[in-house]
């Protein structure tokens, strides 16, 4: 049982990472499950609720969720922690954006790091080209993130 819970379904950082997970789901021969995919809001509060419904329904242990950011992981986290559960051991959890608080929380949380530094530079150096030239063409730009692994999505509990 893989999960993904983001924040609000209109925002567009939520809608790539969740259409991401279930593409690569699809890819890994996992089969769609109505379940799969939770949208509230950017919060721990989100995360906790989130975590709470589904041990309610026995569905978070021995699963694996992906969050829409570090702040919904870290809800999901301590919910399960207080619900006698172990992470890792019986639920991994990965956030996104490599938050301060994902390498100072226990266990420490597994994230994906997004380039923010160089998101913010190509935003200005395209903005600038625009302003010089306002007819120019739109562009995609992509720019690499990166998995941080930590104890929170590994076994043993032995991150990098």
């Amino acid at each position: 049982r893989l999960y993904f819970v983001g924040g609000s379904r209109d925002n567009f950082d939520t809608r790539r990472r969740a259409e991401e997970f279930q593409r690569t789901l699809r890819a890994a021969g996992v089969g769609a499950r109505e379940d799969e995919a939770a949208f509230g809001e950017y919060s721990p509060d989100w995360g906790s609720d989130w975590a709470r419904r589904m041990a309610k329904d026995h569905r978070l242990a021995g699963s694996g969720v992906l969050a829409g950011n570090d702040d919904i992981a870290l809800g999901v986290m301590q919910a399960a922690q207080e619900l006698g559960l172990n992470v890792p051991r019986d639920l991994r959890i990965v956030g996104f954006d490599d938050t301060r608080l994902a390498s100072l929380v226990r266990p420490r949380l597994s994230t994906v790091r997004v380039p923010l530094v160089e998101v913010g530079a190509k935003a200005i150096q395209l903005l600038a080209e625009r302003l010089d030239e306002p007819k120019r063409p739109a562009v995609t730009v992509h720019l690499p993130a990166r998995l941080i692994i930590r104890e929170s999505s590994v076994p043993n509990g032995n991150g990098h």
